[in-house]
């Protein structure tokens, strides 16, 4: 699978199957897809309550988990579409997540949107290899937002 990384100081050409916001022609969430539960996993309460914002201004129904921890034991009740997960956070970093959920859990068919405020290629590349679906550099637009979801969604319509 070819991973992709976004963040505010790249350009990717993208062709989505459908838009995720009320911006273009294509049809919304709202219109003819099913909801979608997207789990964020961040312990910045200011970073969750944006990214939050944002994914509920698209039309997502969003859980939110304030570490690793949380994340895994909320995976473990809930079913999501979709984890957002930061790179630092306390005690279980995003990298030990990633890891727990692909490997102990054994959780492959969940898209992972790796977040971090590194553009290190060799953190974006360590996040693929444990499992990252893609990755979100901070601080990122909505569009650069609206086209990580774009591409999870169109990855999980052609499974």
């Amino acid at each position: 699978m070819k991973r992709h990384s976004f963040s505010n100081f790249r350009t990717f050409s993208h062709s989505p199957i459908y838009s995720c916001g009320p911006s273009g022609p294509s049809p919304t969430i709202s219109e003819g897809l099913p909801e979608m539960r997207i789990l964020i996993v961040e312990d910045n309460p200011d970073h969750r309550e944006i990214l939050k914002t944002r994914l509920k201004s698209l039309g997502y129904m969003c859980q939110e988990a304030t570490d690793g921890h949380e994340g895994l034991i909320t995976l473990d009740h809930s079913r999501f579409d979709l984890v957002m997960c930061d790179y630092r956070m306390p005690e279980m970093n995003g990298f030990q997540f990633i890891h727990t959920v692909r490997k102990t859990y054994g959780i492959s068919a969940i898209p992972i949107i790796f977040m971090t405020t590194h553009s290190d290629r060799t953190v974006i590349e360590h996040a693929f290899s444990l499992g990252a679906t893609t990755t979100l550099v901070k601080p990122y637009s909505l569009e650069n937002l609206k086209t990580a979801l774009d591409l999870i969604w169109a990855l999980k319509q052609n499974q």
